[in-house]
């Protein structure tokens, strides 16, 4: 879902605070948006060519990689979308509020150059982050094992807390064409093993 919601564009910062004076609580006193319980909010409070450096909400700072925000294409009226961002500017502006993701895959810490606190300390090493969107649309998945019929996985949603609404067992869904790999297993293996059937006799 998170894919298929990049694909249509990026809507944009959730609000805006200031960056000066005590910016981490006027973070802290934003509303959490539902859906974002394993992300976190973050302030841009900077812009450069190679990404953006955001402050946190226990007021350390962190850098979003431009390769983090390269799938925010704006999105336009009439289900379209812009070209991709050719610079971090495009995407996001001093003041946002997002959501990010701290990239646990990039363990190591990247140095801010000219980067300073209020009280002008340099801020030095900071965690990379990554640029996250709720998804604006559900759904639901049931994995089974069609030789026994046991339920391997059930998802009912993107997040409970967003909304409580379980689509695989709720939603009372047609199966459509969902179902033709089960309906149509056992012909097509009678059939299969009939061509192999004569395909021996021919040897």
């Amino acid at each position: 879902m998170i894919a298929y919601d990049r694909r249509h564009g990026w809507r944009g910062a959730i609000t805006s605070r200031s960056i000066e004076g005590d910016w981490a609580t006027r973070l802290s006193n934003v509303p959490t948006p539902l859906g974002i319980e394993s992300w976190q909010l973050a302030l841009v409070h900077d812009v450069r060519a190679e990404g953006a450096v955001v402050g946190l909400t226990d007021g350390s700072y962190g850098f979003i990689p431009f390769s983090e925000m390269a799938w925010a294409r704006r999105w336009l009226p009439g289900e379209r979308v812009t070209h991709p961002p050719e610079d971090p500017d495009q995407v996001l502006k001093t003041g946002d509020v997002i959501a990010v993701e701290h990239l646990a895959d990039q363990s190591d810490q990247m140095r801010l150059d000219s980067f300073f606190t209020e009280d002008g300390r340099p801020v030095g090493l900071v965690a990379s982050y990554g640029l996250r969107q709720v998804p604006e649309i559900e759904g639901a998945l049931v994995a089974l094992d069609p030789h026994t019929g046991r339920v391997l996985a059930l998802v009912g949603g993107f997040d409970f807390t967003a909304s409580q609404f379980n689509r695989a067992t709720q939603a009372h869904r047609q199966p459509g064409s969902a179902f033709k790999p089960l309906s149509m297993r056992q012909p097509w293996s009678r059939a299969l093993h009939h061509l192999l059937w004569c395909w021996m006799r021919l040897l």
